[in-house]
């Protein structure tokens, strides 16, 4: 089956998208092109601008149809920010909005968007969470401002990793509510060491949640019962630091037991441990979700753990194409995707000052992924998460 592609050019960046037709999913973000890391760790699970509609592709207009045809889709809303330069636009490919409004993107100034899912707050109540991560192979990165979805509206900032400066960027942000396949904490208190955090953003369908720091920029986030919930496969940790500075937060390491207990590093720009505050999420097997930890950096290409990954339609491969370049290959994914709808995460994995993100290049069925530091490009552990 052949990839059809149209490429628009925007400044100094090229997009590729793919056009509509007999594939299924969107060719979101092509961007681009392109930690070392000498942590000894466990495994995760060790004990330790055009106008348009507000959904894409091939959903249909008709509102109650696409809630319809939405009901299998595990984002609630999905946004590609494709056009970093613009004042304001609609969303990129592969954008998504299960309430069936438009979605507008604004930039206020240099790295700063606001992004609104019109009607969506109504739709999904009190309770969510987002994620954002940027979109190429460049040493920049975004997060988001607020901790979830509030009056339909998720902010975003943007930075350059070398000066720390607000800086343009490709992301994608991802919206989703309390689900029984998933956890997720907003972590608002930096400097307390056991605290409960706040139910608007936080969510475990086994128990109660529990956010501890033992250390500057050291934190374990512990889910109460939803250990009971992982048979097959030891899920998926994705993080984001959650503020309006340059700070980043990554998974140190996840254990598995009666409880589910996430270990969070956070660091300053430069690489100093920094008390932020920080949202996690962790998935498990579902339809339509697919995800892996990368445990080899300088592998030139291997099979992932299969206990810490999971595809529903298919294997997993990851190749490193260069240092701090990988992509990963979610076989035969595209039979997952709904509607030309799909978002990818990245988070670093390990104890030192590196970040990993989308690098672009993602299609039906691959992820690419870049791990960086502020000096430039590094291989690095990683955790990637590919959903509908």
């Amino acid at each position: 089956m052949a990839v059809r592609l149209f490429r628009a050019s925007l400044g100094s960046r090229c997009i590729l998208a793919q056009s509509t037709g007999s594939l299924r999913a969107a060719l979101l973000l092509s961007l681009l092109a392109g930690c070392t890391q000498n942590d000894s760790l466990m495994g995760p699970g060790q004990k330790q601008p055009a106008e348009g509609a507000g959904t894409f592709g091939n959903l249909p207009s008709d509102l109650d149809a696409v809630r319809a045809a939405a009901v299998s889709h595990l984002a609630d809303g999905i946004v590609s920010g494709y056009a970093p330069d613009a004042p304001t636009y609609s969303g990129g490919p592969g954008s998504f909005n299960r309430a069936g409004g438009k979605i507008t993107i604004t930039r206020s100034a240099v790295g700063t968007y606001k992004v609104r899912f019109a009607g969506l707050s109504a739709l999904l109540g009190t309770k969510s969470t987002v994620q954002v991560t940027a979109g190429e192979a460049v040493d920049s990165y975004c997060k988001p401002v607020n901790q979830k979805l509030i009056n339909d509206i998720v902010n975003i900032k943007c930075f350059d990793a070398s000066s720390g400066s607000p800086a343009d960027a490709v992301y994608l942000a991802y919206v989703t509510k309390n689900y029984n396949n998933l956890a997720f904490a907003f972590a608002n208190l930096p400097t307390s060491t056991n605290y409960a955090p706040p139910g608007s953003a936080s969510f475990n369908p086994a128990g109660a949640i529990r956010v501890f720091r033992s250390a500057t920029g050291t934190y374990s986030v512990k889910f109460k019962g939803f250990g009971s919930k992982l048979t097959t496969s030891a899920g998926d940790v994705q993080i984001n630091a959650v503020g309006s500075g340059a700070q980043h937060c990554k998974v140190g390491s996840w254990g598995l037991g009666t409880d589910v207990t996430i270990n969070v590093y956070c660091f300053a720009r430069t690489g100093a441990p920094k008390d932020v505050s920080f949202n996690v999420l962790f998935v498990t097997p579902k339809p339509h979700l697919a995800y892996a930890w990368a445990d080899q950096p300088t592998a030139s290409s291997y099979t992932p753990s299969t206990f810490y990954s999971s595809n529903p339609a298919g294997t997993i491969s990851i190749t490193r194409q260069s240092t701090g370049l990988y992509d990963v290959t979610f076989s035969n994914f595209d039979t997952q995707i709904i509607g030309n709808t799909a978002y990818a995460e990245v988070t670093a994995y390990g104890g030192s000052n590196v970040q990993c993100k989308v690098a672009g290049g993602m299609t039906q069925s691959d992820v690419s992924v870049y791990c960086f530091t502020p000096s430039g490009p590094v291989d690095s552990y990683f955790t990637v998460m590919f959903l509908s």
